[in-house]
């Protein structure tokens, strides 16, 4: 047991204790895992509400991209790409689930929209970002109601800028024949 505290220290203070924790997890060490699910579990849940927009569907499918996460983990070839690679699972997670299961439960009214907008504007909303397809709907959600950057949204993404910004331009395009479909 004091071995492995010396040895933890001496990582940790070379800075790269996350990079053996993934090397651990991927040896098959079921506490390094754990740690790291621990460390970015309420990222993927947020994510995941984004892209599905129900609590509980959100905890299950990132609980299932952590079980297939860790049986593939060995197959990541550079550790300091652990979350961007955990969330590209997650996306296209999502992308299979909805592709699969057609949606009628009502929205969930407890997701923000964007601050100052009455709340039957932030209804339609939601109502119209649900017509869209997942990665869209990450994207537009994410740079557009949180503000985030197209470089912040590539880096949480695991995905080139190029794509977020293809992605947000077909996202604005579809709502904009939404709304005119709408105003008909």
């Amino acid at each position: 047991m004091d071995g492995e505290l010396v040895m933890r220290e001496a990582v940790e203070s070379t800075g790269d204790w996350r990079t053996t924790r993934v090397a651990r997890a991927a040896a098959g060490d079921s506490d390094a895992w754990g740690e790291i699910v621990v460390e970015h579990w309420a990222e993927l849940v947020r994510l995941a509400r984004v892209v599905l927009a129900s609590p509980f569907e959100a905890e299950d499918l990132a609980q299932e991209t952590f079980v297939h996460a860790w049986s593939r983990l060995a197959t990541l070839r550079d550790s300091d790409r652990l979350l961007p690679w955990l969330r590209r699972s997650l996306v296209r997670r999502a992308v299979r689930h909805l592709g699969r299961v057609r949606r009628t439960e009502p929205l969930d009214e407890r997701i923000p929209g964007p601050p100052g907008l009455p709340r039957e504007d932030r209804l339609d909303l939601r109502f119209l970002l649900r017509r869209l397809p997942p990665r869209q709907r990450a994207v537009f959600y994410l740079g557009e109601v949180e503000g985030w950057s197209d470089a912040e949204i590539a880096e949480r993404l695991g995905v080139a800028r190029s794509t977020v910004r293809v992605q947000r331009f077909l996202a604005r395009r579809r709502l904009r024949e939404f709304f005119e479909g709408e105003a008909r």
